[in-house]
């Protein structure tokens, strides 16, 4: 009987360590798939989604508040900037 255990307990440790080295095996394997991914994504430009953002009309409105203080040499620039904004709806 004592052989049987053994033997039984033997097979069981093989049969975990191959569950374990299968298991880890595929994490692995989806990790590295997940890193290509994100660094194919990385690459991408992110502009063309701003681009998304600024034409959805949903996107709320915002208002500018710019505080002039002694600019005059560079408030013409500066409210011409806050013109020049993509943004759907801006005041």
């Amino acid at each position: 009987m004592s052989e049987l255990a053994r033997s039984f307990l033997a097979g069981f440790d093989w049969f975990v360590l191959g569950y374990f080295v299968a298991l880890n095996s595929i994490y692995l394997v989806l990790v590295a798939i997940a890193a290509i991914q994100v660094a194919r994504e990385r690459r991408q430009p992110t502009e063309a989604t701003h681009d998304d953002i600024f034409a959805n009309p949903l996107t709320p409105p915002v208002t500018v508040i710019m505080s002039a203080l002694d600019e005059e040499l560079s408030i013409v620039d500066c409210v011409r900037a806050a013109l020049d904004l993509r943004y759907p709806a801006h005041e």
